[in-house]
């Protein structure tokens, strides 16, 4: 079971869509629907004015459901973002020691923007 914190902990993952391209076990068509989907998780944290987090996606998801949009390809978009984002290079876990300001990282501003 995932602890409170770690449900809670901020995760910024700038290069998800570099490596979502060179994703091996996704055709193009799955890669899309992931890149959407990452797109409307992060419009949605963009717009609450909140970081990406476990947390912060079971939300989405469960609001999502609320109003009837649920969606299984955006769940396993959302997945895999976060899966990438731990065992990427390029993902950071942000907090504990040396905790940054998420929301104020340029490159977590870019990761939403270039959604749009």
């Amino acid at each position: 079971m995932i602890s409170d914190a770690e449900m809670r902990r901020p995760v910024s993952f700038p290069g998800w869509r570099e490596t979502l391209e060179k994703a091996p076990n996704l055709e193009a068509d799955g890669r899309e629907r992931f890149r959407r989907a990452i797109c409307g998780y992060l419009k949605y944290l963009k717009e609450r004015h909140i970081c990406a987090s476990l947390a912060s996606a079971k939300t989405y998801f469960d609001e999502a459901q609320a109003m009837g949009g649920d969606d299984e390809w955006a769940r396993e978009g959302v997945r895999w973002f976060f899966r990438a984002a731990r065992r990427n290079a390029g993902g950071t876990e942000v907090g504990g020691r040396g905790t940054l300001k998420l929301m104020s990282s340029p490159d977590f501003r870019l990761t939403l923007f270039c959604c749009y």
